[in-house]
């Protein structure tokens, strides 16, 4: 279960070290030591839930299914292919050149459903926690691409149909679809993302609801707010940090758990604090 001890999730996988999103990613992260999965879904054509950090392939990291690059300022979506489209796009084999320590592999992106029948496939003997981040895209006209109340269904429909509704922490930066989980599922956790100078308190109070978990920028957590967090019994679990010194500072200052492309930094840090 999440929240039983300090946590440590692998941002996208392990972004640092494998491409992100990706069921090799995941793997590592597992083989690693983290006590989380960090990931985001978005909705395809025919309703798959679909695991991408963008509602598009990324030209950064991404290549068509004959192995050419995509336009630096193109915009394949999802939204407007069916997964089996999708999956022959390659976001793997071109390393992304953010992270120099990432190898690249052959990925493709995968279903939801597809990471947890990888997970139950481990036989792990310890439980590992999702952390499912939605992800909400605009057109020009700054309305949805997806209906959030069928992404709600879907996204529900997958964790019910496999009991994993218990393992799961479901964060957005989007108010309303989590609102409209919370209503859907009251006993599922949710985690409110922030990147704002807004106050914790505000966000909350716009929420409508006292959420399991703040996930805020890490460079906004102070002292006085991981202690008013605490007192509501929400848990803080910050991002991305990838920097040692960083985590290190978080860690004292009382933090729940981190989020980060660098789980082997952190899995090692915390190790040490242990000792």
């Amino acid at each position: 279960m999440l929240g039983n001890a300090f946590e440590i999730h692998g941002h996208r996988g392990c972004r640092g070290l494998l491409p992100e999103n990706t069921l090799i990613g995941f793997t590592k992260a597992i083989e690693i030591g983290i006590t989380a999965l960090e990931l985001d879904i978005v909705l395809s054509k025919d309703d798959q839930v679909v695991i991408s950090h963008e509602g598009y392939f990324h030209p950064n990291f991404c290549l068509r299914p004959d192995g050419s690059d995509i336009e630096p300022n193109e915009k394949i979506w999802l939204y407007d292919l069916d997964y089996n489209e999708i999956r022959t796009y390659d976001c793997g084999s071109k390393a992304n050149p953010a992270f120099t320590q990432q190898l690249a592999k052959p990925s493709f992106k995968p279903t939801l459903q597809m990471l947890i029948d990888m997970i139950d496939g481990l036989a792990l003997e310890k439980e590992i926690s999702l952390n499912i981040e939605v992800k909400i895209e605009y057109d020009d006209q700054h309305k949805s691409r997806v209906s959030r109340e069928i992404f709600a269904e879907k996204i529900l429909e997958v964790l019910q149909l496999n009991n994993y509704e218990p393992k799961c922490l479901i964060q957005s930066f989007d108010q309303e679809i989590l609102r409209i989980i919370n209503k859907k599922q009251p006993d599922i956790q949710i985690g409110l993302l922030n990147d704002q100078l807004k106050t914790a308190k505000k966000c909350i109070s716009d929420l409508g609801f006292l959420p399991s978990y703040y996930n805020p920028y890490y460079k906004l957590v102070t002292p006085k707010m991981i202690n008013n967090l605490h007192q509501r019994d929400i848990k803080i679990v910050p991002w991305t940090v990838n920097k040692k010194q960083e985590m290190k500072r978080l860690i004292q200052m009382g933090v729940d758990g981190i989020i980060t492309d660098y789980p082997d930094v952190l899995v090692g840090l915390v190790a040490e604090n242990r000792t």
